[in-house]
């Protein structure tokens, strides 16, 4: 298991959470090695998320996102709302 959270890299989750009972120690993102991963989580804010989902999602990880970069199915409605999609061809 890896979990990242930029402004907690390098504390111990259970620093951060105390309630938890975990051994890990969050990670920047660019550390997780989305090949080891069966599932991954990503509650990054739009515009963020995108390169990030698009990244796990090409290394075969099932993914849950919560941020819009890939909810709207027209690139166009997309655009509209928040601007020019991210990932081109998306």
């Amino acid at each position: 298991m890896e979990v990242s959270a930029r402004p907690h890299a390098g504390r111990p989750i259970t620093e951060v959470y105390p309630h938890l009972t975990a051994r890990e120690t969050f990670v920047e993102p660019d550390q997780v090695d989305a090949s080891a991963l069966d599932v991954a989580f990503v509650a990054y804010p739009h515009m963020e998320s995108a390169g990030v989902v698009r990244d796990l999602s090409g290394a075969g990880s099932k993914l849950s996102w919560i941020s819009a970069d890939f909810r709207l199915k027209e690139v166009a409605l997309y655009n509209e709302w928040y601007g020019e999609h991210p990932c081109t061809g998306s």
